[in-house]
């Protein structure tokens, strides 16, 4: 049975800085570190349906940490029903992206790294 996974989903936004907020920053690389390791250490899921619209992520947190057998997951909204889910573990993560498919409330749970 094939899956048909999503595209990479490209976000466009824009940050406009208000004139006394153009000020260079200088940044160091332990000021993103952290969050680069987190990233590394998630997925992008798209809970499909025929309205694709709203996903509760605190609904899909709890029935898929007990489905993928985790304790630790985090889950943030991308746009409508595509979420991140940020994983305590890369063991956690790529056990999850092997098993499957998964499904959250009847619909399919299609997962892109």
């Amino acid at each position: 049975m094939g899956v048909t996974c999503i595209s990479s989903t490209k976000i466009r936004f824009s940050l406009h800085a208000m004139e006394e907020e153009t000020v260079p920053v200088q940044l160091e690389e332990t000021d993103f570190s952290d969050g680069i390791i987190g990233c590394e250490l998630s997925f992008y899921v798209k809970v499909h349906s025929e309205r694709d619209g709203f996903v509760s992520t605190q609904g899909f947190t709890f029935a898929m940490a007990r489905a993928w057998n985790c304790k630790d997951i985090r889950v943030s909204r991308i746009q409508g029903s595509i979420l991140q889910v940020f994983f305590a573990t890369e063991r956690d993560k790529e056990r999850v992206m092997k098993q499957g498919p998964w499904c959250f409330h009847n619909k399919l749970v299609v997962v892109e790294n």
